[in-house]
């Protein structure tokens, strides 16, 4: 039970810090919003289908989420000139500030998480990271 609490405790942390940082930008959607987000900034002619492919999401979910995003200005939706039938969803200068404050707070947060740690022990945390994965998994 210790590795599962820890695990948690890591998570929460991480998450609260994430939080503090983004609202510090003026930055307060969820992180799976944010993530949507910023997974339309990578995409070329993203499409609903694709994102929901991308993130494993159910379209449906994906849907909504990107309906919720498009009514706060975040993204907006239209048809693709090359094929009528596929939605093209794109950034607003909003949307992509938010990615981008995103990802900025990602990188200071893997900065304060390995803050002090080397690359031995990091490499051996991930490798045993790879190992729960690969028990849950199987």
């Amino acid at each position: 039970m210790l590795v599962n609490r820890k695990a948690y405790q890591l998570a929460k942390a991480a998450r609260d810090l994430g939080e503090k940082q983004l609202k510090l930008q003026g930055i307060e959607l969820p992180f799976p919003l944010l993530s949507l987000l910023q997974q339309v900034e990578l995409m070329e002619s993203c499409t609903a289908q694709k994102l929901a492919k991308q993130l494993g999401r159910d379209k449906a979910l994906l849907s909504r989420m990107v309906s919720k995003l498009e009514r706060q200005g975040y993204v907006t939706r239209a048809a693709s000139e090359a094929d009528k039938r596929a939605i093209i969803i794109t950034l607003t200068e909003q949307g992509a500030a938010a990615a981008k404050g995103f990802e900025r707070m990602e990188q200071e947060l893997h900065r304060t998480l390995t803050a002090g740690l080397t690359s031995e022990q990091l490499s051996q945390f991930d490798a045993l990271m790879d190992s729960m994965l690969a028990n849950l998994n199987s």
